[in-house]
């Protein structure tokens, strides 16, 4: 199902992880239609053992917080509306983070949980260099062990950032963030950067807020479309 807001074209799909295969197997595929070569870093690594689609088998199973998850090229993302969702399941770590967007050398975009009291929150940077903070994690809902959340963020095109958790909206998760998150096309992303856990059906959005409201969303329980 999809938030109650535009439904772009496919093309609009940077990239998109069902994370579909053989128990064990490390061949993972961007089901975009950009088709970008994945690189399974620490034993990431696809499971039968969780699934969190109605329509799916699998998921991606990250053995190791801090050094298992998957990265691939990026192009330049989020100078303007986008999207990131994804389901998720966290068993162990202080800390983890969902995913990671680095410039070179540079974190430029981190969402993660807050290892103090389960919160989750955005890091990000507008110059490539300098990492701010927002949508802190005060009064957010919190994310607990062994449970599957949906999770969604989101600038629309008035530069309102919005966090969803299972698609509730939550006046506590928006900001107003302007200018590049991400600066150049040499971007890479890591998608479960330091959890341990299991993770399915990402995607990433350019050029639109799929919900982009003050308002609640039903997630659904099937795969994204796959064109």
């Amino acid at each position: 199902m999809q938030p109650s807001g535009p439904n772009p074209p496919f093309a609009n799909v940077v990239a998109l992880f069902g994370f579909e295969g053989a128990n064990g197997s490390t061949a993972i595929v961007d089901e975009s239609s950009y088709a970008r070569p994945v690189t399974v870093v620490g034993g990431a690594q696809i499971s039968t053992a969780k699934t969190f689609v109605t329509d799916g088998a699998s998921s991606l199973f990250l053995p190791t917080a801090g050094s298992s998850y998957i990265t691939m090229p990026f192009p330049a993302f989020a100078a303007g509306p986008f999207t990131i969702e994804g389901r998720f399941r966290w068993l162990t770590g202080s800390g983890p983070s969902l995913f990671e967007i680095y410039e070179g050398a540079t974190l430029v975009m981190r969402l993660m949980r807050s290892a103090s009291d389960g919160r989750v929150f955005l890091t990000f940077s507008t110059n490539g260099t300098t990492v701010a903070h927002t949508l802190a994690p005060v009064g957010s809902p919190t994310y607990g062990p062994n449970t599957d959340y949906h999770i969604c963020l989101e600038r629309d095109a008035s530069d309102i950032v919005r966090l969803y958790q299972n698609g509730v909206y939550n006046p506590n998760t928006k900001a107003t963030i302007s200018g590049t998150l991400v600066r150049n096309a040499s971007t890479v992303p890591r998608l479960g950067a330091n959890i341990n856990g299991y993770m399915d059906e990402w995607r990433f959005t350019d050029g639109v807020a799929r919900n982009g409201v003050d308002a609640s969303f039903d997630p659904g329980t099937t795969a994204y479309p796959r064109s």
